[in-house]
């Protein structure tokens, strides 16, 4: 009985408690509850970026380069690898999150690859510093990493080639950031200003440096990203390519090409000093010089990518050629007429053919070098 009337004491005073005492007994009494771990801070993808209503307040941040070394230049995959430092300033963050956010640089054309080509991205520096409208951050990178390019070969070996390095923001919008170039730190040191952001002992393999160019555009992506929640399907974002410009070094490419070539076209041009009734000397001479030539523009083009256009060196051996198939079709021609009695006749093709052979390549041979130089 007196374990009825306390259950029945206990039951009318919760009744008598309230609601909110009685939420207090329950999340007392009850098992605790997990805490949600607090949420890493992440850059926001570029999608969520670009359909955002909040737009953030537009910052400048300064960036320069300073290339200490470029190697390893694969023409057959068109890229090269680069050795380099560069730096950002920009207006000193307000939080840790701020300040990841605006560090959220992407190399555009780097190659995220394995091994020894991995990119690597190290912070060497980090600090705030005074700048002209309050304290900065200043960051300052090493990066090694492979980079593509897009090559132009169609005056191959007179070429000339653009090594760009290309950086953007994986968030932040035009509207949100603006990338300036950092002359100030260029002029502070010595040097040309083609050569502003490289560094004087830098040496690129089979190609002369002529400049350094830093271009900054807005690049456009015409695209939702698959969100269908996009009312703009359009968005851009600031970019800096820093390009080093150069020309190859066509001189010892040229000895490489010319030499093996002029060999082979003295081997044809001794057809016309073989007398019209030995045909078989003069075509096996001709057959071996258009099968040189052959496997000689085999081995040269093997340096090249598959592409679909023709290049300075092709011309060259095209004009090989056609002197050489020239070389064969006049030796059957006067072969074909001393047969018929007009030795006379066969002989005079013979010597004019003697002095238009040479001038047919030196004509034909200039012709397309000033093709290729004019406007190198």
């Amino acid at each position: 009985m007196p374990t009825s009337t306390a259950r029945i004491t206990a039951l009318v005073a919760a009744l008598l408690a309230g609601p909110m005492e009685v939420a207090w007994a329950q999340t007392v009494t009850g098992p605790p509850k997990r805490t949600a771990a607090p949420a890493k801070l992440q850059t926001p993808s570029r999608p969520v970026a670009a359909s955002s209503d909040a737009r953030r307040p537009k910052r400048r941040m300064r960036i320069g380069f300073y290339v200490t070394a470029v190697r390893a230049v694969d023409w057959t995959a068109q890229s090269f690898l680069a050795d380099f430092y560069w730096w950002i300033r920009y207006p000193k963050p307000a939080s840790e999150k701020d300040r990841k956010l605006a560090e959220a640089l992407e190399f555009v054309n780097g190659d995220l690859g394995t091994a020894a080509e991995v990119l690597e991205k190290e912070v060497q520096e980090r600090k705030t510093i005074p700048g002209p409208a309050g304290d900065e951050a200043y960051v300052g990178f090493r990066t090694i990493g492979r980079f593509y390019f897009d090559a132009d070969f169609r005056r191959y070996p007179f070429d000339r080639q653009r090594l760009p390095i290309v950086i953007e923001h994986e968030v932040l919008t035009i509207e949100e950031l603006e990338l300036i170039d950092d002359e100030d730190s260029y002029r502070q040191a010595s040097g040309s200003e083609e050569r502003w952001g490289l560094a004087p002992s830098l040496r690129v393999p089979d190609l002369e440096i002529e400049r350094a160019t830093r271009a900054f555009t807005t690049q456009e992506y015409r695209t939702n990203f698959g969100d269908t929640t996009f009312r703009d399907a359009s968005t851009s974002f600031a970019r800096v390519t820093f390009t080093i410009e150069t020309a190859r070094n066509y001189g010892a490419y040229l000895n490489k090409i010319l030499i093996p070539l002029l060999i082979i076209l003295v081997l044809a041009y001794l057809v016309f000093f073989v007398p019209a009734r030995d045909l078989d000397v003069a075509v096996g001479l001709t057959v071996t010089s258009i099968l040189a030539c052959i496997a000689f523009q085999l081995t040269v083009s093997g340096d090249l990518p598959n592409i679909g256009y023709i290049v300075t060196s092709d011309r060259i051996f095209h004009l090989c050629y056609f002197l050489i198939m020239t070389a064969m079709a006049e030796t059957v021609y006067t072969h074909n007429l001393e047969k018929r009695g007009h030795k006379r006749a066969a002989d005079t093709i013979e010597h004019w053919a003697r002095y238009l052979y040479p001038a047919s390549l030196i004509l034909g041979f200039f012709a397309i070098m000033a093709h290729a130089l004019v406007g190198r």
